[in-house]
């Protein structure tokens, strides 16, 4: 218990980040401080032919919850 913040701290920055051991690179989109970027995308049509290549953009991550409640927060996430 008295660990508990800095364990899922521990945790949610070892999935942030671009790792090999199993990262997922969220701020390979949204920026090493989570600050917002970009993300190139490539679209495709329904055979899988290139469409057009774009620039997604990332939203901050460090201000979500003043758009989000918790709740959507962890609906989006999970």
């Amino acid at each position: 218990v008295e660990m508990f913040d800095q364990t899922f701290v521990n945790r949610g920055e070892k999935l942030f980040a671009p790792t090999a051991d199993g990262g997922y690179n969220c701020a390979g989109c949204h920026g090493a401080g989570g600050t917002g970027g970009v993300a190139p995308f490539t679209i495709s049509d329904d055979e899988g032919e290139f469409v057009a290549t774009v620039s997604w953009k990332a939203p901050a991550l460090n201000t979500v919850l003043l758009r989000y409640s918790e709740e959507e927060l962890r609906d989006v996430l999970v």
